[in-house]
């Protein structure tokens, strides 16, 4: 019997073992897909919106949509659209510039979800994700162009921007809320004004 037992027992171990590498072997092929579920290509999409009544809005109209004026949204296609984020990899061409900018634009701007946004301009969640990050890329690159920190002295009043630390500055104050999220902020007063102000 404890030969037996003996035998059991290895078979038992062996048995672990394996369930243990079946376990294993299933988690690997898992992470080596792209989605748990199979993807669902087609959900009905129109494109209507984007190709008829968006061109046909007005300036203000445009504007509360995309926080950007016509002339605006024109500058920053102009500036991002040689980057290459939007150069296909593929045999598939990327969607326009404008969309995508326009996509990215709408997310930010609003509280809508990517489903809202996405049945908006016809497109499924994922290219809601995709378009956002190209373009947020992209920005990302001219941002040595675009944001630069002053270092010399302001050409009106210079030594009320000097302050205790003997640098040209001025104050900037934030209000963040618990998830994050500004809810206030004021700039304006200048480096030699206490803290307190």
């Amino acid at each position: 019997e404890t030969e037996r037992d003996e035998l059991s027992d290895e078979e038992e171990e062996l048995e672990e073992k394996e369930n243990a590498e079946t376990i294993l072997l299933g988690f690997l092929s898992l992470c080596e897909q792209c989605y748990l579920a199979p993807r669902i290509y087609d959900v009905a999409k129109s494109y209507e919106w984007r190709e008829k009544i968006l061109p046909a809005y007005d300036e203000e109209r445009f504007k509360k949509l995309f926080r950007l004026s016509r002339h605006s949204f024109t500058l920053v296609v102009a500036h991002i659209k040689n980057n290459n984020v939007f150069i296909s990899e593929g045999n598939k061409q990327q969607a326009p510039v404008e969309l995508q900018l326009a996509v990215f634009l709408r997310r930010l701007g609003t509280m809508e979800d990517i489903f809202s946004i996405g049945s908006q301009f016809g497109i499924a969640e994922g290219t809601v994700i995709l378009y956002s990050k190209q373009v947020m890329k992209a920005l990302c690159h001219l941002q040595a162009k675009f944001v630069k920190w002053p270092s010399n002295a302001p050409k009106k009043d210079p030594e009320t921007f000097f302050n205790h630390k003997k640098q040209y500055s001025i104050q900037y104050q934030a209000i963040v809320d618990a998830n994050g999220i500004f809810t206030d902020f004021y700039i304006g007063w200048p480096g030699s004004v206490h803290d307190a102000k």
